[in-house]
């Protein structure tokens, strides 16, 4: 072999090990998380789930900081980005579910039927965040209400 052509694959060599070690793999968690609330977002469109459960997902406002946690912890790893995204996984999982349990009566009997512990675990939890809406717009005065007869503030 030439001089040359040991100096190519050395080369290739070098070169490939240098992606290898410098490949970042992609935020997997950072993703489901975005199409968990755009999938939220299109059931509510569709009135498949109703719009209540987000006072309850809400009430889980800190796990972002858990998701940056996890990511940052994960490093360039794939055994570490595998494991925190199943991490991940299983607390979006546990949120949507809550959620659900929560605001929809069909949802709550399966879980309460399939898994037994669902029910202790639901039930530990406090039951309503403090962002209620309804509870918000019910004490509005009088004065400050939209009169529909006359198009206007009264």
């Amino acid at each position: 072999m030439s001089k040359e052509k040991i100096i190519n694959k050395q080369k290739t060599v070098n070169s490939v090990s240098k992606l290898v070690s410098n490949k970042k793999f992609p935020d997997i968690l950072g993703g489901m998380v975005l199409i968990t609330v755009g999938s939220i977002l299109l059931l509510n469109s569709f009135d498949v789930i109703p719009w209540t459960i987000w006072s309850y997902i809400f009430f889980f406002w800190p796990v972002i900081f858990i998701f940056i946690g996890l990511d940052i912890i994960s490093g360039n790893s794939l055994f570490y980005k595998t494991l925190t995204t199943l991490i991940g996984l299983g607390i979006i999982v546990f949120i949507i579910c809550y959620g659900l349990t929560a605001t929809d009566l069909r949802v709550r009997n399966y879980l309460y039927d399939y898994f037994p512990i669902w029910k202790e675990i639901y039930r530990s939890i406090p039951q309503k965040s403090t962002l209620d809406l309804n509870e918000m717009f019910k004490e509005t005065p009088d004065e400050f209400r939209w009169d529909r007869r006359g198009n206007s503030w009264n």
